[in-house]
C-alpha cells in the first residue's frame, strides 16, 4: 500500500512539473511575440532550470530518507531473525536431551525385556524340576542373579 502511495505522488509530481513547465511556455510565448524578444524568452527558462535543479534536489533527498528508512526496518527484521534463530536452538537442545533420555529409556526396557525372558525361561525349568532334583537348585541360582541385574540396572537408572 505504502508503495504505491510513493508511485502515486512520484507521478504527481511530474504532472505537476510538466503542468508548470507548459503554462511557463505558454505564457513565455504570449509575453514575447517580437523576435526581438526571443532570447530573453530563452533566458526566462533559466528560473524553469533552477526550478527543476531545486526538485532534483528533492528528490536525492526524499530517496536517501526512504533508504534510511528502508535500512532501519532491515535492521530490525535481522533482530528479530536474530531471536527467533535463538529460539530455535533452544528447542532443538530440549528436543535433543528429550530423545536422548528417550533413547536411554529404550535400551533399559530392552534390557528389562531380556531378563524377564530369561527369568520366564528359569521359572519354566524350576517348573520342569521339582524341588527334590538337583537342577532345581541350578536353576533357583539363576533366577537369583536375574532378580539381582534387574535391581541393578534399576538402581543404575534412576
Amino acid at each position: 500500500m505504502k508503495r504505491n502511495d510513493n508511485l502515486r505522488g512520484l507521478i504527481i509530481l511530474f504532472v505537476v512539473v510538466f503542468l508548470i513547465w507548459l503554462i511557463f511556455f505558454i505564457l513565455g510565448l504570449c509575453l514575447f511575440q517580437e523576435k526581438v524578444n526571443v532570447g530573453a524568452f530563452g533566458d526566462s527558462f533559466g528560473i524553469l532550470n533552477t526550478l527543476f535543479s531545486g526538485l532534483a534536489l528533492g528528490g536525492v533527498i526524499f530517496t536517501v530518507y526512504q533508504q534510511k528508512k528502508e535500512l532501519e526496518l532491515q535492521r530490525e527484521e535481522l533482530q528479530a531473525t536474530r531471536e527467533e534463530m535463538k529460539k530455535s536452538t533452544i528447542a532443538q537442545q530440549n528436543s535433543e536431551m528429550a530423545l536422548s533420555e528417550q533413547v536411554k529409556s529404550m535400551e533399559l526396557t530392552a534390557k528389562l525385556n531380556g531378563l524377564n525372558t530369561m527369568l520366564q525361561v528359569q521359572i519354566a525349568l524350576m517348573n520342569k524340576y521339582k524341588k527334590s532334583n538337583p537342577g532345581f537348585k541350578q536353576a533357583q541360582k539363576e533366577v537369583e542373579k536375574i532378580k539381582t541385574l534387574v535391581a541393578n540396572l534399576l538402581y543404575e537408572n534412576q
